[in-house]
């Protein structure tokens, strides 16, 4: 989680995924940047998603399970952040 982050809730889905949401004092490009660096240097395998200027979609795998990330700007310095993985 970044620096500044306020957890706001941690789910288990029937699915089988977590769903971990949480907001950040960054704006969404910030925010994508900071999650793909995160991500690479982890050693997941960040794929192309689709980013728009408020909101961003961004899927990644480990060892052939997948995860993403949706980010959403809640204003112009606060990002929401849903992770499901």
């Amino acid at each position: 989680m970044p620096r500044g982050a306020t957890l706001v809730s941690i789910r288990n889905l029937p699915s089988g995924f977590t769903l971990v949401q949480f907001t950040s004092p960054r704006s969404v490009n910030d925010s994508l940047l900071f999650a793909i660096a995160g991500l690479q240097s982890a050693g997941y395998t960040v794929g192309r998603g689709i980013a728009g200027p408020g909101e961003t979609n961004l899927p990644f795998t480990k060892g052939g399970k997948p995860g993403a990330i949706r980010l959403v700007a809640a204003n112009s310095c606060t990002t929401s952040w849903q992770i499901l993985a």
